[in-house]
């Protein structure tokens, strides 16, 4: 009896096989979404405050892919990366997480997700610049299946690390 060999697959990540990172305080919500993509094959980081996302970012030594992270998060005296002194906006950290998450891993990805009013929105000038630049955006509540469309779709426009 000859052996049969099976094809290897190939050595470069699919889409589906990438890092992503997702920051929510709500517990509920962040199970939902680690499962959802869990189960469509990516690896998921969570973290459920911005100073946890950070820890999380600084300790998975691969790369991170994607960050989806909520906009209105708890403010954290921690947060900052040797900014001391300068105050937070109460709960706006979902934006200076992404920029130290960004000073630590330039190459990653992010998606902002929020279930505030489009005129709050508006009224957060880094939010105006964000949604300017035509990155992807998730308004709360969403289907598992419009987030994975868009998840798939931003990673589809960026090469695998």
């Amino acid at each position: 009896m000859g052996m049969m060999t099976v094809p290897q697959a190939p050595i470069a990540a699919s889409i589906d096989t990438r890092t992503i990172l997702i920051v929510d305080d709500d517990p509920s919500l962040l199970g939902l979404l680690s499962v959802s993509l869990e189960e469509a094959g990516f690896t998921v980081l969570k973290g459920t405050s911005s100073q946890k996302a950070l820890e999380a970012c600084r300790r998975h030594a691969g790369p991170i892919h994607l960050v989806i992270a909520d906009i209105m998060l708890p403010p954290s005296n921690q947060l900052s990366l040797g900014q001391k002194g300068k105050g937070q906006r109460p709960n706006t950290d979902g934006l200076d997480l992404v920029r130290q998450l960004k000073a630590i891993r330039p190459e990653t990805l992010v998606m902002l997700m929020s279930g505030q009013s489009e005129d709050a929105l508006k009224n957060l000038d880094a939010m105006k610049d964000f949604l300017k630049e035509g990155r992807p955006f998730l308004r709360k509540p969403f289907s598992v299946g419009t987030m994975l469309r868009l998840v798939r779709e931003t990673l589809s426009a960026s090469p695998p690390a």
